[in-house]
Protein backbone atom coordinates (compact mmCIF):
# COMPACT_ATOMS: atom_id res chain seq x y z
CA UNK A 1 0.00 0.00 0.00
CA UNK A 2 1.83 3.67 -1.08
CA UNK A 3 0.33 6.69 0.74
CA UNK A 4 -1.36 7.59 -2.54
CA UNK A 5 -3.79 5.31 -1.66
CA UNK A 6 -4.81 6.85 1.86
CA UNK A 7 -4.24 10.38 0.78
CA UNK A 8 -4.81 11.21 -3.11
CA UNK A 9 -3.72 14.98 -4.28
CA UNK A 10 -5.23 16.53 -7.26
CA UNK A 11 -3.66 20.09 -8.41
CA UNK A 12 -4.92 20.94 -11.53
CA UNK A 13 -3.50 24.47 -13.17
CA UNK A 14 -5.94 26.45 -15.28
CA UNK A 15 -4.53 27.13 -18.69
CA UNK A 16 -6.46 30.52 -19.62
CA UNK A 17 -6.14 32.62 -16.95
CA UNK A 18 -7.96 36.33 -17.07
CA UNK A 19 -5.45 38.85 -18.75
CA UNK A 20 -5.93 42.04 -16.74
CA UNK A 21 -6.28 44.87 -18.44
CA UNK A 22 -2.59 46.96 -19.13
CA UNK A 23 -2.68 50.55 -18.61
CA UNK A 24 1.58 51.42 -19.21
CA UNK A 25 1.39 50.01 -22.83
CA UNK A 26 1.54 53.27 -25.22
CA UNK A 27 0.36 52.57 -29.00
CA UNK A 28 3.11 55.05 -31.36
CA UNK A 29 0.28 54.87 -34.09
CA UNK A 30 2.18 55.99 -37.93
CA UNK A 31 2.74 54.55 -40.80
CA UNK A 32 5.73 52.49 -41.58
CA UNK A 33 6.86 49.80 -44.19
CA UNK A 34 9.06 47.73 -41.84
CA UNK A 35 6.10 44.92 -40.71
CA UNK A 36 3.16 44.09 -42.70
CA UNK A 37 1.49 43.28 -39.19
CA UNK A 38 -1.13 45.80 -38.23
CA UNK A 39 1.06 46.23 -35.17
CA UNK A 40 4.64 44.82 -33.35
CA UNK A 41 5.73 45.04 -29.71
CA UNK A 42 9.20 46.36 -29.06
CA UNK A 43 10.90 46.25 -25.66
CA UNK A 44 13.89 47.98 -26.40
CA UNK A 45 15.17 50.82 -29.70
CA UNK A 46 17.76 47.70 -30.92
CA UNK A 47 15.54 45.50 -32.21
CA UNK A 48 13.55 48.18 -33.85
CA UNK A 49 16.66 48.72 -35.68
CA UNK A 50 17.52 45.01 -36.19
CA UNK A 51 13.78 45.12 -38.00
CA UNK A 52 15.02 47.70 -40.41
CA UNK A 53 13.60 51.26 -38.53
CA UNK A 54 15.59 53.95 -38.88
CA UNK A 55 16.91 56.41 -36.83
CA UNK A 56 15.46 59.14 -38.25
CA UNK A 57 12.11 57.42 -38.57
CA UNK A 58 9.01 59.04 -36.63
CA UNK A 59 8.31 55.88 -34.36
CA UNK A 60 11.95 55.49 -33.86
CA UNK A 61 12.25 59.03 -32.41
CA UNK A 62 8.99 58.73 -30.72
CA UNK A 63 10.17 55.46 -29.00
CA UNK A 64 13.43 57.09 -28.03
CA UNK A 65 11.48 59.93 -25.88
CA UNK A 66 9.84 56.66 -24.42
CA UNK A 67 12.31 54.50 -23.52
CA UNK A 68 14.98 57.23 -22.62
CA UNK A 69 12.89 57.98 -18.93
CA UNK A 70 13.55 57.01 -15.69
CA UNK A 71 11.94 55.05 -14.69
CA UNK A 72 11.16 53.68 -18.32
CA UNK A 73 7.84 51.85 -20.24
CA UNK A 74 9.06 48.33 -20.08
CA UNK A 75 7.31 47.93 -23.90
CA UNK A 76 5.89 49.73 -26.45
CA UNK A 77 3.09 48.97 -29.34
CA UNK A 78 3.81 50.35 -32.62
CA UNK A 79 0.59 50.65 -35.10
CA UNK A 80 0.46 50.49 -38.47
CA UNK A 81 -1.63 53.08 -40.93
CA UNK A 82 -1.84 51.61 -44.43
CA UNK A 83 -0.29 53.27 -47.51
CA UNK A 84 -0.82 51.37 -50.50
CA UNK A 85 1.55 53.97 -52.36
CA UNK A 86 5.34 55.26 -51.45
CA UNK A 87 7.90 56.78 -53.49
CA UNK A 88 11.70 55.91 -53.90
CA UNK A 89 14.95 58.23 -54.77
CA UNK A 90 18.00 57.24 -56.02
CA UNK A 91 20.06 59.62 -54.12
CA UNK A 92 23.54 58.91 -54.80
CA UNK A 93 24.90 57.45 -58.60
CA UNK A 94 27.47 55.42 -58.09
CA UNK A 95 29.24 52.84 -61.16
CA UNK A 96 29.40 49.08 -61.37
CA UNK A 97 27.56 48.53 -58.33
CA UNK A 98 24.48 46.56 -57.52
CA UNK A 99 21.51 48.75 -56.28
CA UNK A 100 19.08 46.81 -54.25
CA UNK A 101 15.40 47.41 -53.36
CA UNK A 102 13.76 44.53 -50.69
CA UNK A 103 10.37 43.67 -50.75
CA UNK A 104 8.58 41.33 -48.98
CA UNK A 105 11.86 40.31 -48.30
CA UNK A 106 12.71 39.69 -52.00
CA UNK A 107 15.42 41.33 -52.90
CA UNK A 108 15.18 42.98 -56.67
CA UNK A 109 18.66 43.91 -57.90
CA UNK A 110 20.06 46.04 -60.50
CA UNK A 111 23.66 46.69 -61.31
CA UNK A 112 24.40 50.63 -62.34
CA UNK A 113 27.23 49.72 -65.08
CA UNK A 114 30.08 51.96 -66.08
CA UNK A 115 28.09 55.18 -67.37
CA UNK A 116 25.10 54.90 -64.75
CA UNK A 117 22.63 57.94 -64.35
CA UNK A 118 19.84 58.11 -61.59
CA UNK A 119 16.99 57.53 -64.51
CA UNK A 120 18.86 54.46 -65.76
CA UNK A 121 19.17 52.99 -61.85
CA UNK A 122 15.20 53.73 -61.09
CA UNK A 123 14.35 52.21 -64.73
CA UNK A 124 16.51 49.04 -64.25
CA UNK A 125 15.04 48.31 -60.60
CA UNK A 126 11.32 49.28 -61.98
CA UNK A 127 11.86 46.43 -64.70
CA UNK A 128 13.51 43.94 -61.92
CA UNK A 129 10.51 44.74 -59.64
CA UNK A 130 7.91 44.50 -62.47
CA UNK A 131 10.14 41.24 -63.52
CA UNK A 132 9.01 39.60 -59.99
CA UNK A 133 5.84 38.25 -58.35
CA UNK A 134 5.77 40.06 -55.64
CA UNK A 135 1.96 42.11 -55.35
CA UNK A 136 3.26 45.34 -55.96
CA UNK A 137 3.65 47.11 -59.26
CA UNK A 138 6.79 49.90 -59.90
CA UNK A 139 6.15 52.91 -61.80
CA UNK A 140 8.94 55.05 -63.11
CA UNK A 141 8.83 58.51 -62.85
CA UNK A 142 11.80 59.25 -65.51
CA UNK A 143 13.35 61.53 -62.58
CA UNK A 144 15.69 59.29 -60.62
CA UNK A 145 12.66 58.08 -58.59
CA UNK A 146 9.68 55.33 -58.80
CA UNK A 147 6.79 54.71 -57.24
CA UNK A 148 5.88 51.41 -55.66
CA UNK A 149 1.87 50.68 -55.65
CA UNK A 150 -0.40 47.44 -54.20
CA UNK A 151 -2.07 45.55 -56.68
CA UNK A 152 -4.42 45.18 -54.30
CA UNK A 153 -5.98 47.82 -52.06
CA UNK A 154 -5.13 47.54 -48.23
CA UNK A 155 -3.22 44.49 -49.19
CA UNK A 156 0.24 45.35 -47.14
CA UNK A 157 4.22 45.28 -48.03
CA UNK A 158 7.49 45.86 -46.61
CA UNK A 159 9.83 47.85 -48.56
CA UNK A 160 13.50 48.19 -47.83
CA UNK A 161 16.40 50.08 -49.97
CA UNK A 162 20.22 50.34 -50.04
CA UNK A 163 21.43 53.14 -48.69
CA UNK A 164 22.06 54.86 -52.39
CA UNK A 165 18.57 55.32 -52.19
CA UNK A 166 15.95 56.91 -50.28
CA UNK A 167 12.38 56.46 -49.12
CA UNK A 168 10.21 59.19 -49.45
CA UNK A 169 8.65 59.98 -46.34
CA UNK A 170 6.01 60.85 -44.29
CA UNK A 171 4.05 58.12 -45.80
CA UNK A 172 0.50 59.27 -47.06
CA UNK A 173 -2.25 57.02 -45.31
CA UNK A 174 -4.36 55.22 -47.97
CA UNK A 175 -7.72 54.64 -45.51
CA UNK A 176 -9.33 56.75 -42.78
CA UNK A 177 -7.54 56.84 -38.91
CA UNK A 178 -10.70 55.49 -38.02
CA UNK A 179 -10.13 52.58 -40.40
CA UNK A 180 -6.68 51.95 -39.65
CA UNK A 181 -7.54 52.08 -35.90
CA UNK A 182 -10.26 49.96 -36.07
CA UNK A 183 -7.86 47.22 -37.53
CA UNK A 184 -5.02 47.86 -35.66
CA UNK A 185 -7.60 47.33 -32.24
CA UNK A 186 -8.53 43.86 -33.38
CA UNK A 187 -5.35 42.60 -34.23
CA UNK A 188 -3.95 43.97 -31.13
CA UNK A 189 -5.53 46.00 -28.34
CA UNK A 190 -3.04 45.59 -25.06
CA UNK A 191 -2.30 49.36 -25.32
CA UNK A 192 -3.89 51.91 -23.72
CA UNK A 193 -2.29 55.49 -24.39
CA UNK A 194 -2.11 56.45 -28.09
CA UNK A 195 0.50 58.92 -29.46
CA UNK A 196 -0.31 60.19 -33.07
CA UNK A 197 2.55 60.61 -34.67
CA UNK A 198 1.13 62.56 -38.03
CA UNK A 199 -0.31 65.26 -35.76
CA UNK A 200 -2.28 66.37 -38.60
CA UNK A 201 -5.36 68.04 -36.62
CA UNK A 202 -8.12 66.68 -38.93
CA UNK A 203 -7.04 63.11 -38.37
CA UNK A 204 -6.56 63.83 -34.23
CA UNK A 205 -10.12 65.04 -34.27
CA UNK A 206 -11.73 61.98 -35.59
CA UNK A 207 -9.54 60.05 -33.83
CA UNK A 208 -10.79 61.43 -30.57
CA UNK A 209 -14.53 60.66 -31.55
CA UNK A 210 -13.75 56.91 -32.04
CA UNK A 211 -11.70 57.33 -28.79
CA UNK A 212 -14.48 58.90 -26.88
CA UNK A 213 -16.07 55.22 -27.48
CA UNK A 214 -13.30 53.22 -25.52
CA UNK A 215 -11.44 52.60 -22.42
CA UNK A 216 -8.31 54.16 -23.84
CA UNK A 217 -6.64 57.62 -23.92
CA UNK A 218 -5.02 59.73 -26.66
CA UNK A 219 -2.58 62.47 -26.01
CA UNK A 220 -1.12 64.61 -29.47
CA UNK A 221 1.79 67.40 -29.59
CA UNK A 222 0.33 70.41 -31.47
CA UNK A 223 2.17 73.24 -32.52
CA UNK A 224 -0.44 75.50 -33.51
CA UNK A 225 0.68 79.11 -32.47
CA UNK A 226 -2.66 80.06 -31.70
CA UNK A 227 -2.78 77.99 -28.50
CA UNK A 228 -0.89 80.19 -27.07
CA UNK A 229 -1.59 83.48 -28.91
CA UNK A 230 -4.80 83.52 -29.03
CA UNK A 231 -7.63 84.04 -26.13
CA UNK A 232 -10.00 80.75 -25.88
CA UNK A 233 -12.60 83.15 -27.56
CA UNK A 234 -10.79 84.07 -30.38
CA UNK A 235 -9.29 80.61 -30.98
CA UNK A 236 -11.29 78.42 -32.85
CA UNK A 237 -9.17 76.37 -35.03
CA UNK A 238 -6.16 74.85 -32.89
CA UNK A 239 -6.62 71.59 -32.09
CA UNK A 240 -6.77 72.27 -28.49
CA UNK A 241 -10.01 74.78 -29.14
CA UNK A 242 -11.67 71.74 -31.16
CA UNK A 243 -11.09 69.00 -28.89
CA UNK A 244 -12.63 71.64 -26.11
CA UNK A 245 -15.61 72.32 -27.83
CA UNK A 246 -16.37 68.80 -28.45
CA UNK A 247 -15.68 68.03 -24.29
CA UNK A 248 -13.87 65.31 -25.00
CA UNK A 249 -12.71 63.86 -21.95
CA UNK A 250 -9.86 60.90 -23.65
CA UNK A 251 -7.79 63.28 -26.01
CA UNK A 252 -5.55 65.39 -24.91
CA UNK A 253 -3.31 67.67 -26.08
CA UNK A 254 0.20 69.12 -25.61
CA UNK A 255 1.64 72.45 -26.81
CA UNK A 256 5.33 72.72 -28.35
CA UNK A 257 7.13 74.51 -30.92
CA UNK A 258 10.64 75.26 -31.11
CA UNK A 259 9.79 79.16 -31.90
CA UNK A 260 9.05 79.44 -28.22
CA UNK A 261 12.46 78.56 -26.46
CA UNK A 262 14.70 80.56 -24.73
CA UNK A 263 17.60 78.75 -26.46
CA UNK A 264 18.29 77.38 -29.35
CA UNK A 265 16.58 74.00 -30.74
CA UNK A 266 19.10 71.32 -30.28
CA UNK A 267 16.83 69.63 -32.71
CA UNK A 268 16.14 66.78 -30.12
CA UNK A 269 12.72 67.94 -28.95
CA UNK A 270 10.15 65.91 -31.58
CA UNK A 271 7.28 64.02 -29.69
CA UNK A 272 7.58 65.81 -26.19
CA UNK A 273 4.05 63.66 -25.81
CA UNK A 274 5.86 60.60 -26.02
CA UNK A 275 8.46 61.70 -23.52
CA UNK A 276 5.54 62.73 -20.96
CA UNK A 277 4.17 59.02 -21.03
CA UNK A 278 7.48 57.77 -20.63
CA UNK A 279 7.64 59.37 -17.40
CA UNK A 280 3.99 58.99 -16.25
CA UNK A 281 2.85 55.34 -17.80
CA UNK A 282 5.48 53.20 -15.41
CA UNK A 283 3.43 54.51 -12.73
CA UNK A 284 0.23 52.94 -11.02
CA UNK A 285 -2.69 54.83 -12.45
CA UNK A 286 -3.90 57.24 -10.70
CA UNK A 287 -1.47 57.17 -8.33
CA UNK A 288 0.30 60.31 -9.75
CA UNK A 289 -0.70 63.56 -11.38
CA UNK A 290 0.64 64.33 -14.76
CA UNK A 291 1.73 67.79 -13.52
CA UNK A 292 4.75 69.69 -11.98
CA UNK A 293 6.73 66.84 -13.97
CA UNK A 294 10.11 67.25 -16.06
CA UNK A 295 11.63 64.70 -18.43
CA UNK A 296 14.69 64.32 -20.25
CA UNK A 297 15.42 64.59 -24.37
CA UNK A 298 12.57 67.35 -24.68
CA UNK A 299 13.30 71.85 -24.15
CA UNK A 300 11.14 73.56 -22.26
CA UNK A 301 9.46 76.36 -24.00
CA UNK A 302 9.31 80.07 -22.42
CA UNK A 303 5.75 81.55 -21.90
CA UNK A 304 4.60 84.82 -20.63
CA UNK A 305 1.56 84.56 -18.45
CA UNK A 306 -0.86 85.57 -21.23
CA UNK A 307 0.47 82.87 -23.47
CA UNK A 308 0.14 80.53 -20.67
CA UNK A 309 -3.24 81.57 -19.74
CA UNK A 310 -4.23 81.34 -23.49
CA UNK A 311 -3.33 77.58 -23.49
CA UNK A 312 -4.66 76.81 -19.76
CA UNK A 313 -7.85 78.22 -21.19
CA UNK A 314 -8.38 75.78 -23.08
CA UNK A 315 -7.19 72.94 -21.38
CA UNK A 316 -4.18 72.51 -23.44
CA UNK A 317 -1.35 70.59 -21.80
CA UNK A 318 2.59 72.65 -22.04
CA UNK A 319 6.26 71.93 -20.62
CA UNK A 320 7.41 75.25 -19.54
CA UNK A 321 10.22 76.55 -17.78
CA UNK A 322 9.34 77.01 -14.15
CA UNK A 323 12.43 77.17 -11.71
CA UNK A 324 15.23 75.96 -12.85
CA UNK A 325 14.24 73.07 -14.97
CA UNK A 326 11.00 71.92 -17.42
CA UNK A 327 7.51 71.42 -15.95
CA UNK A 328 4.80 70.18 -17.08
CA UNK A 329 1.34 72.12 -16.99
CA UNK A 330 -1.35 70.57 -15.82
CA UNK A 331 -2.26 67.30 -16.66
CA UNK A 332 -5.69 67.76 -17.80
CA UNK A 333 -7.85 66.20 -20.87
CA UNK A 334 -9.59 67.99 -23.37
CA UNK A 335 -12.93 68.71 -21.13
CA UNK A 336 -10.68 69.77 -18.26
CA UNK A 337 -10.97 66.49 -16.83
CA UNK A 338 -7.14 64.91 -15.34
CA UNK A 339 -5.61 62.78 -16.71
CA UNK A 340 -4.85 60.87 -13.75
CA UNK A 341 -8.63 60.21 -12.95
CA UNK A 342 -9.61 59.36 -16.30
CA UNK A 343 -6.66 56.53 -16.32
CA UNK A 344 -7.98 55.77 -12.73
CA UNK A 345 -11.22 54.90 -13.57
CA UNK A 346 -10.41 52.94 -16.40
CA UNK A 347 -8.06 50.92 -14.15
CA UNK A 348 -11.05 50.74 -11.50
CA UNK A 349 -12.97 49.47 -14.08
CA UNK A 350 -11.46 46.95 -15.17
CA UNK A 351 -9.91 45.46 -11.74
CA UNK A 352 -13.59 45.31 -10.91
CA UNK A 353 -14.97 43.44 -13.95
CA UNK A 354 -11.89 41.12 -14.23
CA UNK A 355 -12.24 40.30 -10.23
CA UNK A 356 -15.63 39.95 -10.14
CA UNK A 357 -15.26 37.56 -13.15
CA UNK A 358 -12.16 35.34 -11.37
CA UNK A 359 -14.73 35.03 -8.29
CA UNK A 360 -17.14 33.59 -10.77
CA UNK A 361 -15.05 31.60 -13.21
CA UNK A 362 -12.59 29.73 -10.38
CA UNK A 363 -15.50 28.79 -7.73
CA UNK A 364 -17.63 25.67 -8.83
CA UNK A 365 -20.77 28.15 -7.95
CA UNK A 366 -21.50 31.26 -6.31
CA UNK A 367 -24.78 30.64 -4.48
CA UNK A 368 -27.42 32.85 -4.89
CA UNK A 369 -27.81 33.81 -1.28
CA UNK A 370 -26.63 36.44 1.22
CA UNK A 371 -23.32 34.71 1.71
CA UNK A 372 -23.44 34.35 -2.04
CA UNK A 373 -23.86 38.46 -2.52
CA UNK A 374 -21.57 38.87 0.49
CA UNK A 375 -18.48 36.93 -1.47
CA UNK A 376 -19.33 39.63 -4.64
CA UNK A 377 -19.71 42.73 -2.11
CA UNK A 378 -15.72 41.57 -0.77
CA UNK A 379 -14.71 41.38 -3.97
CA UNK A 380 -15.14 44.79 -4.73
CA UNK A 381 -14.10 46.63 -1.50
CA UNK A 382 -11.01 44.41 -1.77
CA UNK A 383 -10.86 46.10 -5.10
CA UNK A 384 -11.55 49.35 -4.10
CA UNK A 385 -9.00 48.97 -1.15
CA UNK A 386 -6.24 48.83 -3.58
CA UNK A 387 -6.94 52.03 -4.63
CA UNK A 388 -7.08 53.46 -1.67
CA UNK A 389 -3.75 51.99 -1.47
CA UNK A 390 -2.42 53.55 -5.22
CA UNK A 391 -3.46 57.38 -3.92
CA UNK A 392 -6.15 57.01 -6.27
CA UNK A 393 -9.21 57.11 -3.99
CA UNK A 394 -9.89 58.28 -0.47
CA UNK A 395 -10.19 55.65 2.22
CA UNK A 396 -14.09 55.70 3.41
CA UNK A 397 -15.57 54.31 0.46
CA UNK A 398 -19.27 53.04 0.52
CA UNK A 399 -20.34 49.66 -1.20
CA UNK A 400 -23.87 48.84 -0.92
CA UNK A 401 -25.14 45.36 -2.04
CA UNK A 402 -29.22 43.97 -1.48
CA UNK A 403 -30.31 41.90 0.81
CA UNK A 404 -31.53 38.51 -1.13
CA UNK A 405 -35.58 39.00 0.55
CA UNK A 406 -34.84 42.60 -1.89
CA UNK A 407 -34.17 40.83 -5.12
CA UNK A 408 -36.27 40.65 -8.26
CA UNK A 409 -37.31 37.18 -8.42
CA UNK A 410 -36.96 37.29 -12.57
CA UNK A 411 -33.13 38.27 -11.50
CA UNK A 412 -32.83 35.59 -9.26
CA UNK A 413 -33.90 33.04 -11.90
CA UNK A 414 -32.21 34.26 -14.65
CA UNK A 415 -29.10 34.42 -12.30
CA UNK A 416 -28.60 37.85 -12.49
CA UNK A 417 -27.19 39.71 -9.57
CA UNK A 418 -28.14 44.12 -10.07
CA UNK A 419 -27.89 47.18 -7.59
CA UNK A 420 -24.49 46.79 -6.24
CA UNK A 421 -22.81 50.43 -6.37
CA UNK A 422 -20.69 51.77 -3.83
CA UNK A 423 -19.49 55.73 -4.05
CA UNK A 424 -15.97 56.92 -3.22
CA UNK A 425 -13.98 59.97 -3.81
CA UNK A 426 -10.90 60.78 -5.83
CA UNK A 427 -7.98 61.41 -3.69
CA UNK A 428 -7.27 64.30 -5.85
CA UNK A 429 -4.08 66.38 -5.80
CA UNK A 430 -2.47 69.72 -5.07
CA UNK A 431 -1.39 71.70 -7.64
CA UNK A 432 -1.55 75.06 -7.07
CA UNK A 433 -0.84 76.82 -3.53
CA UNK A 434 -1.45 80.01 -2.29
CA UNK A 435 0.19 81.08 1.11
CA UNK A 436 -0.88 84.25 2.40
CA UNK A 437 1.45 85.68 5.88
CA UNK A 438 2.11 88.41 8.12
CA UNK A 439 5.38 89.35 9.41
CA UNK A 440 5.59 92.17 13.01
CA UNK A 441 8.18 94.06 14.37
CA UNK A 442 7.60 94.29 17.85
Amino acid sequence: MTIQDIVKVTISRDATPVRRASFGIPLLLGINKVFAERTKAYQDLESMLEDGFLETDSEYIAATKLFSQNPRVEEIIIGRRNSDNIVVTVTNIVPNIDYKTTINDVDFIFNSGATPTAETIAAGLVAAINGGTEPVTATDNLDGTYDLGADVAGVAYTVAVDTDQTINKPYSPSDTITSDINAIESENDAWYMIIELLQDSAEVLELAAWIETKNKLLLTTSSDKNIVDQDVATDVTSIAALLRSAEYSRSGVLFWNADYLKETDLGTNKYPDAAWNGVMLPKDPGSATWAHKTFVGIQPLTLNSTQTKNATDKKANLFVLTGADGRTRFGTMASGEYIDIMRGIDWLKARLEEDVYLLLTTNDKISYTDAGIASVEAVVKSVLNQAVVENFIEAGFAVTVPKIEDVDPIDRQNRILKNITFKAVPAGAIHIVEISGEVSVF
